[in-house]
């Protein structure tokens, strides 16, 4: 375990100013082994100056917080940040306190306030977790600014999260290591912060708490952990993450969890969901339908999930006491279930939905298409969906290939055919009759086609344009698998022609709905369908190469170059580690050797091009400067030239803008190549994360992103001024940072590049 500070004078109950964590606390720490006696004495080092001075604000003295990385034996030894918050008295008495375990997520407990300039603590959330303990408390707040919230914060593993999430915010799949997680807080950490610290120890002082995903492990906590947690605090928990198929609430696996193992008798559930949380907005997600047929919103999920499983604990034997809502509304939950009508109580809140009802019998019907393409020498997957309720049981009917084709019924109205390098003598149309069947009549049945093909031969199930799939490993550049998507042009089985090849970074919006990812406007760069478009205008194919972005891996592999300062341009991460070049040594050395060799391409560089917008346009900028040798062209939209800042780990608002830029240091240092011809595109209104950049211009005026964005693509085309680079460059007055404005521009990239 790593002692990183001990810090902060904080009133409980009144605290305006917490602490500026990343730059201030984490340059200067002690390392002390995982697992170390806390009973020993510790030499602290602490900040070069006083927290939140620089701000003209208190300082902060240093008695009342402590941070520490500690690590997880139960998950491979990942690290685990932990922020503890001790009562204002602790240094100077000697009484013993209760403990709230806080699992943080992007619902922090520590929050920026960029207008103030400022770290605040969430004052409400604070409130709401203390609000059952009669004493002060010692808080443990478990940080989790990473994707990774996703997978410890849920037992279960999810593998419809596009359904719910877009892919920049989460993978396909998520989910399952949420007992690891459990067992590291209660057997890990909590004997060492028991013996550091003057605890209660005992199960009735002893709560666990959070906001959504972190609401949610804190209600699974609260099932399965009764000897160690009393108390139970979650905010707008994400009980739709429980979800295993629609529709919604037919099959969720938490309350299912209380359906099948009951409810401990000694825990109390706190649970509320905010006002922000009960307002419905225009937003796309979730793309998820009731028993009715109707789409639900989050605010819905919030309130009907908390609905249902309070439904679920009473109806379990959960004694009504121990249940209850927010500060403002005690007894919400109560009410909804005896049908109260306090009206004036109610007022305050701006949803509120009947009685949840169990969905009324629906009989199957099988919603995915009837036919797939797999192909030789690659991994294949295809998805058989359903709808009904109950959940269907899928089954198929038995093929001559089954000892070697896969097939997975998960019980939730889901079923994939799986199919791993099959060989060439499995080329073939193979007729299956899938059944979709719950009990209700009448059963679904469906006559399927699975078409196995050589890549070089019959390609795409129709004369019409196709996109395949297959999972390959990244290794020896990346130790992870990636997911590629391969769009093949209209007559590609019968043309005998050779094609362009454009690669593609972030194919989930690349490609949309065709790639398995239910997008709306602006979301889509609906680039197939602007190949397709251009086919039929011209006459002309191209293959594209998509690249799945990967959640957990948002920005390292789209720079070569770290940037130590992160917390200047988004609340998360707080680091970045530059991959990019091992990155595009995959791409380079093994996708496209596998492109080239299973496809008719035009594998010589003058028919080859890379592209991506925002961070996979900086990309595809460093790829055309790099390795001209493979790339002739490159599409770089809103290429966030931010990203490659750097310089050592400095407070908000420094190093100042374009003083440290690693891709000016580049510019600076190496000739571009003369021989890739660069499409750089940029709008004059671009957007970025909330309340960010927090980034000083050389005149002292803070950033923006329109400024960052402009001033940066302009650096860019200074460097191809300079060298001598061919380019276009597009500037559009009142562009904004979408793939839905990019892909106007697409047409006309590929046209400067020849290709049209």
């Amino acid at each position: 375990m790593k002692l990183f500070h001990s810090a902060s004078h904080i009133r409980t109950k009144n605290i305006i100013l917490l602490l500026v964590i990343s730059q201030l606390i984490f340059g200067a720490s002690v390392s002390v082994a995982a697992q170390t006696d806390f009973t020993q004495d510790y030499n602290v080092l602490y900040a070069d100056r006083e927290i939140g001075l620089s701000q003209g604000l208190e300082p902060i003295p240093h008695h009342q917080l402590e941070i520490f990385s500690f690590n997880m034996p139960q998950l491979d030894g990942r690290e685990k940040d932990v922020v503890v918050y001790l009562p204002f008295e602790y240094s100077t008495g000697t009484s013993s306190y209760p403990v709230i375990y806080v699992n943080e997520t992007k619902e922090s407990l520590i929050v920026y306030d960029p207008l103030q300039e400022n770290w605040n603590l969430n004052q409400p959330l604070f409130d709401f977790y203390t609000k059952d303990f009669s004493s002060e408390v010692i808080i443990v707040a478990l940080q989790n600014k990473t994707n990774k919230f996703w997978d410890e914060y849920s037992p279960w593993v999810k593998e419809d999260m596009y359904y719910w999430v877009d892919p920049y915010e989460g993978n396909r799949v998520e989910g399952g290591e949420g007992d690891a997680y459990l067992d590291f807080v209660v057997h890990t950490m909590k004997p060492i912060i028991d013996s550091r610290y003057r605890t209660l120890p005992d199960q009735a002082n002893t709560g666990i708490a959070g906001a959504g995903m972190g609401g949610l492990i804190s209600l699974y906590a609260g099932l399965t952990q009764p000897a160690t947690f009393s108390r139970v605090t979650s905010s707008s928990p994400a009980i739709w993450f429980a979800e295993n198929g629609e529709p919604w609430l037919s099959n969720n696996r938490l309350l299912s969890l209380i359906e099948t193992s009951g409810t401990p008798e000694n825990v109390r559930f706190s649970i509320e969901i905010p006002a922000e949380d009960r307002t419905a907005s225009q937003n796309f997600y979730p793309v998820i339908n009731d028993s009715y047929g109707s789409k639900i919103s989050y605010p819905q999920a919030y309130l009907e999930g908390t609905q249902s499983f309070v439904k679920s604990l009473v109806a379990r034997g959960l004694p009504a006491a121990n249940i209850s809502g927010g500060l403002s509304y005690p007894n919400e939950w109560m009410d909804w279930l005896t049908g109260s009508t306090d009206r004036e109580t109610r007022a305050n809140f701006k949803m509120y939905f009947p009685l949840i009802m169990t969905p009324p019998p629906k009989p199957p019907q099988i919603t995915s298409v009837p036919a797939t393409t797999f192909v030789t020498g690659h991994n294949n997957e295809f998805t058989i969906t359903a709808t009904g309720f109950p959940a269907p049981k899928i089954t198929k009917s038995a093929t001559p290939i089954d000892g070697q084709l896969n097939f997975f019924d998960y019980g939730n109205g889901t079923a994939t055919l799986e199919f791993n390098n099959p060989p060439i003598d499995t080329v073939g149309v193979y007729p299956i009759t899938i059944t979709a069947d719950n009990g209700i009549d009448p059963p679904d049945v469906q006559y399927f086609e699975l078409r196995i093909a050589r890549p070089d031969g019959l390609a795409c199930p129709t004369s019409d344009s196709c996109i395949l799939n297959f999972d390959m490993s990244m290794t020896p550049f990346l130790e992870r698998t990636r997911r590629i998507w391969v769009y093949l042009p209209p007559n590609y089985n019968t043309s005998g022609l050779d094609y362009q090849v454009i690669y593609l970074l972030d194919a989930q919006h690349i490609f949309g709905e065709q790639a398995d990812v239910p997008l709306d406007y602006p979301w889509d760069w609906e680039f197939d369908e602007t190949l397709d478009d251009l086919f039929l205008r011209s006459g002309k194919g191209t293959i594209a190469i998509g690249v799945e972005l990967d959640a957990d891996y948002p920005w390292d592999e789209y720079t070569p170059w770290d940037n130590n300062n992160m917390d200047n341009w988004m609340s998360s991460p707080t680091t970045l580690q530059g991959e990019g070049d091992n990155f595009l040594h995959f791409i380079v050395y093994e996708l496209k050797n596998i492109v080239d060799s299973s496809y008719r391409t035009l594998p010589d560089r003058d028919h080859t091009a890379i592209g991506g917008g925002s961070r996979c346009g900086l990309f595809s900028i460093y790829a055309g400067l790099r390795e001209s040798r493979n790339f002739s062209k490159v599409m770089a939209m809103s290429p966030a030239v931010w990203m490659a800042e750097g310089g050592p780990n400095l407070p908000l608002r420094y190093p100042e803008w374009l003083t440290t830029n690693q891709l000016s240091v580049w510019f600076n240092t190496y000739q571009a190549p003369t021989n890739v011809f660069h499409y750089l595109y940029v709008g004059t209104n671009e957007s970025g994360a909330g309340g960010y950049p927090q980034v000083d211009k050389t005149n002292g005026d803070l950033l923006t992103w329109p400024v960052a964005y402009k001033e940066g693509a302009d650096k860019v085309k200074q460097k191809y001024d300079a060298d001598g680079v061919p380019y276009y460059y597009r500037i559009k007055l009142g562009g904004t940072h979408y793939p839905g404005v990019w892909r106007d521009y697409v047409e006309e990239a590929l046209t400067k590049f020849g290709f049209y």
